[in-house]
């Protein structure tokens, strides 16, 4: 979540859907940034349908931000899409409901809380006398992890988001992931027809719900249990200038001992990781290689994780 209102920016090009009525809303507290591969390297996403459209949500990095660090981008990233991409300066939410699971349902849907009703991240349940989360989902239990723990889906969510009107204009043949280190950045972005995945706290491992599949595929297993996330363990996070901010090395007193999402997750490694799955959900899904468009949208969560933890102002934000 942002801890703070303000505009945020957004690059974009989202071909013939860019008429979409979601994307006629305003948007606040989240960056996105709208990346589409065209149907030929030469064509551009104004005039051609795109094989993939690629949506990037850094959660909890602020306008400002852009301004402030612009000399410290290198040129083939945040300042290439500044300087050279679509760049809104004034796309901002009009309400200040700035926590990720109503940011992320009103991105992707266009709706506001009253709308889409995904009121906070959690609230209490009167008929189950308890506090439930945005997705949590008694019916359903989690996929990748051992026991029958209680999963996660998209029920509560009661508008259709830009993944479930791009599926349903193709007849069902655009695909539709969600990813995230969150249950509720990869559900809520998929909507309710496509596909979400997001890491297991204490493992790393990436996971999924009964809502969506009995098994895991076979490549997230494999990636599972390639053991991809021992990796991130035990490593120095340094600044620009080599200063060592923090290690992702296991605290020495046990009972402090936290799990990857904990310790990984609060470091620009937790990004690395979630976009090395990325990577291997874009192969092995074969995605932009179908006859109509498909959507992968990717909430990058670390960035929350490092704000909450240090601060807005801290020299680890700078860092990620």
């Amino acid at each position: 979540m942002c801890p703070c209102p303000g505009s945020f920016g957004s690059f974009g090009s989202f071909g013939s859907f860019r008429s979409f009525r979601l994307f006629r809303r305003r948007f606040l507290s989240l960056l996105i940034l709208t990346l589409t591969l065209a149907a030929q390297a030469a064509a551009s996403a104004y005039n051609a349908r795109p094989k993939l459209i690629v949506i990037i949500v850094v959660d909890q990095l602020r306008a400002d931000l852009l301004e402030r660090h612009h000399d410290k981008f290198s040129a083939d990233g945040f300042r290439l899409l500044m300087d050279r991409g679509a760049y809104f300066t004034s796309c901002y939410f009009n309400y200040l409901n700035l926590h990720t699971a109503p940011g992320h349902a009103t991105l992707f849907t266009g709706a506001y809380s009253a709308g889409n009703g995904i009121l906070g991240n959690q609230w209490w349940n009167a008929e189950r006398r308890k506090t439930v989360t945005a997705v949590e989902d008694a019916q359903t239990t989690l996929v990748g992890v051992a026991g029958a723990r209680t999963g996660a889906s998209p029920r509560n969510l009661l508008a259709s988001t830009l993944g479930d009107e791009l599926r349903l204009a193709s007849n069902g043949q655009s695909r539709v992931f969600g990813i995230s280190l969150k249950d509720r950045a990869a559900i809520l972005p998929a909507g309710h027809s496509g596909m979400a995945y997001w890491m297991e706290p204490a493992s790393g491992a990436f996971i999924t719900s009964s809502y969506y599949a009995k098994q895991l595929p076979g490549w997230v297993a494999e990636f599972n249990g390639g053991q991809r996330a021992d990796k991130y363990w035990n490593l120095d996070w340094k600044d620009a200038s080599g200063k060592v901010l923090h290690s992702t090395a296991h605290p020495a007193d046990p009972q402090k001992r936290g799990g990857f999402y904990d310790v990984v997750g609060a470091s620009p490694f937790g990004n690395v990781y979630e976009l090395e799955f990325a990577r291997e959900l874009v192969s092995n899904e074969k995605l932009g290689s179908g006859p109509a468009t498909d959507m992968l949208a990717i909430s990058l969560s670390a960035n929350d994780i490092v704000g909450h933890t240090f601060g807005p102002d801290s020299a680890e934000v700078e860092s990620m």
